[in-house]
């Protein structure tokens, strides 16, 4: 059976966070090392600030879905990461009250809630991941359905992996990094894309959405990217065979233990990517700071490979003969390198991913606050984490904490809104430049609120399919002419248009009118009409389009040949003033749709000519 301690890191049970802190629970358990841990910050950290995305993006309605969307995504992803790591915190204080429990078989946290809500975090984090490339920044799902669907498979996918993890005692676990496949080959193929398009235009805006995609392949596989050399000359499994021995506790599947490979081969293949075309970039268009974060986990992956190379003695004793432990300066490196970046480098991507490319309405004053406690969180991050892996090197009494704190205080004050102002640097968002390359499709009308008397601010892009076939027919009560709704406020929830169907039999014709507060046009889909303008006659065949000016006097009629036309009225809301008669022109319902079936709804009349009309 294995144990919990393969399933409780944020990260894969095979990863290098596992044997350092098993080691130095281990040799530090006494000493109460665990107090050192940034498990407890990351988790405080990524709770606040996931929460205050999500009431960001929520304040956020003026955005197009893409960014809104993505926003919700990260903002869940730092709650579950939080989560998991507070389910973690909660396991690692009873670890330092009741000892090295990992070799203790009849230990409760074996099968505990705490390890069960850990795991399950953490795999609907992986699924969050999973769907996020597919959304930003290149969205593959440009449905009206997409949501919907992206939420439903989330929440599938939670249930059945979790219930699945449970009956196979999470043999299986680290399986759903399969998953992950698709949308890193998205991410690769955007920044790939978008950087040779900078290199041949010199546009930024191309730069932005390369460095985008890159920053989210960083901020999904960092970890992995620290152990790429490793994983390039293969003594990874050295390290697993020495944990495996040592503890008995990684008895995967073979479908978790592929999983788990994989990642650490995509996090390798990634950062080699990462490093070959932004080293290509610099040459062409010099040197960025995404470049040199790419450059830093670049180095810290040779390092660590070179550096495992040289204990690999060390790592084999478990195997050949009996376990030795491995150097402090071991331990240390990795505090400072691959357990920095889970905890402190991962939850500072996405904030600035999120501030900087204008994910969130970060500049409106109802939001600057929130933004504020986003930068201070930061803040609280780099200053945490400093002072907990300094503690790793040499613990710190509490008055020299204390005093720690507060230089960190006076050092920082003030200084939230400095990086406010050079984090929201002007700048098109994803959205503007896809909408630019007519590479994404929005449904929303500019300016809607012209026309929209009781638009709110939360009027989002939408696209809704009405099926005029089971409208209503009505009747005109002087004719034969009749009239079908196409776009009204009922139907669509919108002042700014109004659409009606109008059939006009042969041989029949309209009183001459005009209209005040709207103009309109016809689109004849059938027949022949004539159009009587000012008191000039004008024939309208199939296809043929009609624009009628505000105030300007028009009426129809129809010879030996009948007619079907659509017309719009923008705005909605206007009134119908007739010239030759003061005969209010009423339709009734005839009880039936186009099609002669029972119609969807029920109109009692329409009278032509005020407000509304109906």
């Amino acid at each position: 059976m294995i144990s919990w301690v393969s399933c409780h890191s944020s990260k894969s049970a095979i990863t290098r966070y596992y044997r350092h802190r098993l080691e130095k629970k281990w040799s530090y358990s006494e000493n109460m090392a665990e107090g050192q841990s940034l498990v407890p910050v990351a988790a405080i950290v990524d709770l606040i600030l996931g929460f205050v995305t999500i009431a960001l993006v929520r304040r956020s309605g003026d955005k197009v879905w893409v960014e809104k969307f993505a926003g919700l995504l990260i903002g869940w992803i730092l709650i579950l990461k939080g989560l998991e790591y507070t389910f973690t915190s909660v396991m690692e204080t009873i670890v330092a009250n009741e000892g090295l429990w990992i070799i203790d078989s009849s230990n409760n946290l074996q099968d505990s809630f705490f390890r069960f809500a850990q795991r399950t975090c953490k795999t609907i984090s992986i699924l969050l991941l999973v769907f996020l490339p597919f959304i930003y920044p290149y969205p593959i799902l440009q449905r009206s359905w997409n949501i919907k669907v992206v939420t439903a498979s989330i929440c599938v996918l939670s249930i059945v992996l979790s219930t699945m993890s449970i009956l196979t005692d999470y043999r299986h676990s680290d399986g759903e990094w399969f998953l992950m496949i698709p949308g890193m080959m998205i991410l690769v193929l955007v920044y790939i894309r978008f950087l040779l398009m900078e290199i041949e235009t010199g546009e930024n805006s191309h730069r932005r959405m390369s460095s985008v995609a890159g920053l989210l392949l960083i901020a999904m596989l960092g970890e992995q990217m620290t152990y790429w050399l490793a994983q390039v000359i293969s003594i990874n499994d050295d390290f697993l065979a020495r944990f495996a021995v040592e503890w008995s506790l990684w008895e995967p599947s073979t479908f978790g233990w592929l999983g788990t490979n994989l990642v650490l081969s995509l996090g390798a293949s990634t950062i080699l990517i990462l490093l070959f075309f932004e080293s290509w970039r610099t040459y062409h268009m010099g040197i960025s700071g995404f470049s040199i974060i790419v450059y830093l986990v670049g180095v810290v992956g040779f390092t660590a490979g070179i550096v495992d190379y040289a204990i690999m003695d060390i790592v084999r004793s478990c195997v050949e003969t009996e376990c030795e432990s491995f150097p402090a300066a071991f331990e240390i490196w990795y505090d400072f390198t691959s357990e920095t970046l889970i905890y402190l480098f991962t939850p500072l991507i996405f904030m600035y991913i999120l501030l900087n490319f204008d994910i969130i309405n970060s500049d409106a004053s109802e939001n600057r606050w929130l933004t504020r406690i986003m930068v201070i969180l930061m803040l609280l991050i780099v200053s945490s984490s400093v002072i907990e892996l300094l503690q790793s090197i040499r613990p710190l009494t509490y008055m020299k904490t204390s005093a720690a704190m507060e230089m960190k205080q006076a050092i920082f004050s003030g200084w939230e809104e400095r990086i406010m102002t050079n984090l929201m640097r002007e700048g098109d968002t994803v959205s503007k430049k896809l909408i630019g390359m007519d590479e994404l499709v929005i449904t929303k009308i500019d300016n809607y609120k012209m026309y929209e008397n009781n638009a709110s601010d939360t009027f989002d892009s939408r696209l809704d399919v009405i099926n005029w076939g089971n409208e209503p027919v009505l009747k005109s009560e002087h004719d034969d002419r009749k009239r079908v709704y196409l776009l009204s406020e009922l139907l669509a929830g919108t002042e700014a248009v109004k659409g009606e169907l109008i059939v006009y039999p042969k041989n029949t014709s309209c009183p001459e009118h005009y209209h005040v507060g709207a103009e309109h046009y016809q689109l004849i889909t059938k027949g022949e009409v004539i159009a009587v303008l000012d008191g000039k006659e004008m024939k309208l065949e199939k296809y043929d389009v009609l624009y009628n000016f505000e105030n300007e006097p028009h009426w129809f009629f129809t010879n030996e040949k009948s007619c079907d036309f659509v017309e719009f009225f923008v705005p909605g809301q206007n009134k119908t003033i007739w010239t030759k008669t003061t005969n209010v022109c009423t339709w009734s319902p005839m009880g039936v749709d186009i099609n002669g079936q029972s119609p969807s709804r029920h109109i009692e009349k329409h009278v032509h000519g005020e407000g509304k009309n109906i």
